[in-house]
This record gives structure tokens, C-alpha cells and sequence, in this order.
């Protein structure tokens, strides 16, 4: 069931169920659940799923435990169980070298996601029956902000005299934890909810996963692969420095990646240690202020980011890398296959995307992961509600259109050489519930305009490819994303300089551009509810000529 079926000791002898739901103390922010205190009150875990790929594979076919099993995707080996990696294979190896390393490796198929997305949700899922603050961190790993649980644990041992208290799992440096530091104590609470967690994922879901506890996110995250397989640690703030310092390249600190960790380079900075001596006028004049000041206090373990609970992700996507593909046929062939996947999720997803874009990654002997490059554009208003239904003729329309985009950014008159395609669909909203509200939903869209540029949703869904070859970073990228507008060859309707009144077939307010892309069944129900309006009343102009509103498909406005 929905309800919270997890048990932490209470304050006198005997297990207390805690109860389900919203928790107590926990505000709004941005129409999200946040944590009430300030942020050095904080206890934050980070949960890590092990090999999480091959897990949900063993759960799926059992017979494939304690066997060595990899996941493979394309060339490489993702991923695998810890029964291949005592025989050396590691994560993102190629299947020749892992093939020597281990024969008798057993190799699943991994480039569907769909299982391991399911799976992931299910993960977040649960989460959510201890806390609604729950913030994702791809598939395999979540933030979850127990402060609140433990505060309230706290406040019932308290009133029975504070009983003993011990630490699940292990203490980072093995130092001892004073039970009269407050601080101790919130932390310990924080290692048995978090075991509490672990358990009920291995017993309801057969996951095992590592977990760090510590007062933010940067540091919970550091500190959970500590200790693995299916172990959990945690940090005393006496040893964040320690841990910090520990790090043996400026990348391993989590908001630092490849573009910034180049340009620190460059600045003479290769540890951790040279970081936090730098001094801040250098950083200000490289990066900016704002991400001086920010990563210089990561380099530091201070993170004041809250933990940003996750809703429905605000984009799907898909993608497939490949050594070369060099032809528009083979270029239409992987749109579809793409398409074939994408349409699956979006029936199952219920929602309707109003943008779809498109990328590419051209190959580059010298830039491998970063070359990219993207197009986007408006779903036009006409598929988006076929979009998600059993109409299979859509993906041939949406072909069209992303065909469009591609020769936006490839001459195909020249050789091209690609390595990698990714849809997006963004933008996506709940559809009307009625037809009623279906022809609204058409009536109160204005006429689309062109994004200036393309940014990556935060709840968007990613393969392993573009997680790998897209850093975390606190900088901006730098991948070329201008957006342009395909030509579709749609009609147009005069702009509104060319006419001198609005049809009086047609209601007030009504955006004649967008009423010229609706489906011809929705036009005729729109003209004829209107003809009964009109047998009603005389007023046929009382609104000017502002009821146009928008400007025609031919003339898009770029933001």
C-alpha cells in the first residue's frame, strides 16, 4: 500500500510505527515540500544504488546470480556485478577486454531502459512513503532530507529520558561519536533511518544500495562509496576536512566538472588542497563571481543547496551513440527507432509535449563527449493531441519534422559523420479532461515561438551515453544549442495588418493561426457552436481587432 510500513525504535522498549504521509514541520517552497531550520541543522542521505543495472537484471532472471554479469550497450560493458568486477572487469569497459578479462561473462542487452527506469521510480517511490523530500540524482541515485524525521525522533527519546543510542554502519575515520554532541547524536538517528531505508528497499524491491549521512548534500554524496557493496557511513562534521582532502582530483567533488576543472587547470589548480588556497579574487576573475565564491566553499564541503523534491520528469528523451553514421537513410532509420520508444512512453506518461528537439553529436577526434549540437521547435498544435493516442500515423508526421531539424544543423550535400542521436519532447502538460476542454486547450494557445536556446530540463531522463558525456558542473556549457524554426509548409492566415475584421464565423478571443492547425472534426464543432451563438446575438465586431492576437506561422517571433 501507499502507507509507510517501516519501524524505528521508539523511546521505550518495543518497535512504534511512525506515521504515513505529509511530515510535521515541513513548509512549501515553489509549490514543493521543503525542510523548516536552517541549513547547518541539516541531515541529508544519499542513497546509491550497487551496479543497479545488474541488479534489476538478477531480480529479472534470477538464474544469473552469483554469476559474472555485465550489461552491455553498444561496444561497452555499462556495467556490472561485483562477481565480474573480482575478476576485473570494471564499469564502462570495453566487451573485448572484459571478454579477456572474464570468459565465462555472462552479457545482458542493457540499451532498452524501460525496466530500469520502472524500477528507478519505484526506488523514489518508496522513498517518498518515509518523506516527500526526495530529489533524484539520475537512476541509481537519490538526496533524501531526514531532517525533520530526526528532530522528531529526537524529541520522543528525549521526553523517555534519551535510552542509548548507536550508529548503523560504519563512521567515516573511525571516529568515536560523542553522545553529548547534539550534532553526534542527529547524525546517529540519521544512520538508522537510513538503514530503515536500505532494508525496506532490499525487502520489498530486492535492491541493495550504499548510503552516506552527513549535514548536506555534497558531503552525504562523498561519503556513501566509502563503503560498498550495500554498506553505509557516516560524517562527523570534526572530519569534513578529512574528506576533502582525501579526494585525489578536483573532478571527484561533486558541481565540479570537465569545463570548469580545465579552466581551474589552467589557474595552476590540481587538488583539492590548491583550491582552497586560491585566493577568491583569482577564481572571481576566471569564473565569475558567483561560481568563484561557490566552488571554492564545495572545495570545503559547505553546500547550502536544499534537497529539491523530484516531480514527474519535465522531459523524455532517448538517445543512441554509434561509432558512425554517415547518411541521411541511416539517420531517418535511427529517428524512428527512437520515435518507436519515445511514442511508448509518452502513452504510458499520459501527458502531451508542446516541444520536441532534437541532437547530434558530430565526431570530433579532440572532443569526444562535448560536441553537441541542438535543434528545437514547437509540436505543432494539430499533433500534439494525437500525441500519446493509438494514431500510428504520428510518428511519420514527427519524422518529418525532426528530418527538418537535422538538416538545419548537417549539409547534407558533404560527408557528415555522426555518433550520437538524442530526441527530446518537453514541455509537457496534462491533456484537457474532455472534448469540451480539448477544443479550450487548442483556443487558449498562442502562436508558437522559437526558444532562443535549449537547456536540459532538471527532471529530464537521460541514457547512460549523455549522463557520462554531460558533467555536473557549475558553469554554463558551452554546446552550440541555437534553435531555429523547420519549414513546415503549413498555410497561413493573413497577419493582422492584412485584415480588417475577424471572421464572424468564429468566436472572440479565438487565435485565428492556431485555429488554422486544428484537426478539421475540431474546427467544424468550433464554427458550428458558433453559428448558434451568432443566431442568438447581432454583435459581431466588439472586441477590434486585438482578438487576433498573435502572429501567423509564417512570421514566428524569436524570443
Amino acid at each position: 500500500g501507499t502507507e509507510a510500513e517501516w519501524l524505528l525504535p521508539g523511546p521505550s522498549s518495543g518497535l512504534q510505527r511512525d506515521p504515513p504521509g505529509a511530515v510535521e514541520g515541513v513548509s512549501r517552497y515553489h509549490g514543493q515540500a521543503m525542510p523548516k531550520g536552517n541549513a547547518w541543522n541539516r541531515i541529508i542521505v544519499h542513497l546509491d544504488l550497487d551496479c543497479f543495472y545488474a541488479q534489476v537484471e538478477m531480480i529479472c532472471n534470477p538464474e544469473l546470480r552469483s554469476k559474472p554479469l555485465g550489461v552491455q550497450q553498444k561496444y561497452l560493458v555499462v556495467t556490472c556485478n561485483y562477481e565480474a568486477r573480482n575478476f576485473g572487469v570494471k564499469k564502462l569497459m570495453g566487451v573485448k577486454e572484459a571478454k579477456e578479462k572474464c570468459p565465462d561473462l555472462i552479457l545482458v542487452n542493457g540499451e532498452d531502459l524501460t525496466k530500469y527506469r520502472e524500477f528507478s521510480y519505484r526506488v523514489t517511490e518508496l522513498l517518498k512513503t518515509f518523506t516527500p523530500l526526495i530529489e533524484r540524482l539520475g537512476f541509481d541515485e537519490n538526496f533524501v532530507d531526514i531532517t525533520e524525521l530526526v528532530e522528531r525522533r529526537l524529541t520522543e527519546w528525549k521526553k523517555a529520558s534519551l535510552p542509548n543510542i548507536s550508529v548503523s554502519g560504519h563512521v567515516y575515520n573511525n571516529q568515536t561519536v560523542d553522545f553529548h554532541d547534539p550534532m553526534h547524536v542527529r547524525l546517529a538517528i540519521g544512520s538508522q533511518i537510513a538503514e530503515k531505508m536500505r532494508g525496506a528497499m532490499c525487502s520489498r524491491l530486492g535492491l541493495t544500495g550504499c548510503a552516506g549521512v552527513a549535514t548536506n548534500k555534497v558531503l552525504s554524496k562523498l561519503v556513501s562509496g566509502t563503503f560498498k557493496p550495500n554498506q553505509q557511513t557516516i560524517l562527523l562534521p570534526e572530519n569534513r576536512q578529512n574528506l576533502m582532502a582525501s579526494l585525489d582530483h578536483l573532478r571527484k567533488i561533486p558541481g565540479i566538472g570537465f569545463k570548469t576543472a580545465k579552466r581551474l587547470l589552467n589557474l595552476g589548480l590540481c587538488t583539492v588542497q590548491d583550491l582552497q588556497d586560491c585566493s577568491v579574487e583569482i577564481l572571481e576573475k576566471e569564473l565569475g563571481i558567483p561560481a568563484a565564491h561557490l566552488i571554492q566553499k564545495l572545495s570545503w564541503g559547505e553546500d547550502h543547496s536544499p534537497v529539491i523534491p523530484s516531480g514527474a520528469p519535465q522531459s523524455l528523451s532517448d538517445e543512441d551513440s554509434f561509432k558512425k553514421c554517415s547518411s541521411e537513410a541511416e539517420v531517418k532509420k535511427k529517428i524512428e527507432e527512437l520515435l518507436t520508444n519515445l511514442l511508448d512512453r509518452l502513452y504510458k506518461d499520459g501527458r502531451k509535449p508542446h516541444t520536441i528537439r532534437l541532437t547530434i553529436r558530430q565526431f570530433s577526434a579532440t572532443n569526444k563527449w562535448f560536441n553537441r549540437e541542438s535543434r528545437q521547435c514547437p509540436v505543432p498544435s494539430h499533433l500534439v493531441k494525437r500525441i500519446g493516442s493509438e494514431d500510428t500515423s504520428i510518428k511519420a508526421d514527427l519524422v518529418s519534422i525532426l528530418m527538418k531539424l537535422f538538416r538545419k544543423m548537417i549539409n547534407v550535400e558533404v560527408p557528415f559523420h555522426l555518433t550520437l542521436l538524442n530526441i527530446c519532447f518537453s514541455n509537457l502538460k496534462d491533456p484537457p479532461a474532455s472534448s469540451k476542454e480539448s477544443i479550450q486547450f487548442y483556443l487558449s494557445q498562442s502562436s508558437p515561438s522559437l526558444s532562443s536556446n535549449t537547456t536540459e530540463d532538471r527532471n529530464s531522463e537521460n541514457t547512460w551515453m549523455e549522463h557520462q558525456g554531460k558533467d555536473s558542473d557549475v558553469l554554463p556549457g558551452e554546446r552550440n544549442t541555437r534553435c531555429v524554426q523547420p519549414k513546415f509548409h503549413t498555410p497561413c492566415l493573413p497577419t493582422t495588418s492584412d485584415l480588417q475584421r475577424p471572421s464572424p464565423l468564429l468566436p472572440a478571443g479565438i487565435d485565428y493561426n492556431v485555429f488554422n492547425q486544428l484537426p478539421s472534426d475540431i474546427k467544424e464543432e468550433i464554427i458550428s457552436s458558433q453559428k448558434k451563438v451568432r443566431d442568438s446575438t447581432e454583435t459581431l465586431w466588439s472586441h477590434g481587432e486585438s482578438e487576433l492576437g498573435g502572429k501567423s506561422p509564417c512570421h514566428p517571433k524569436t524570443k
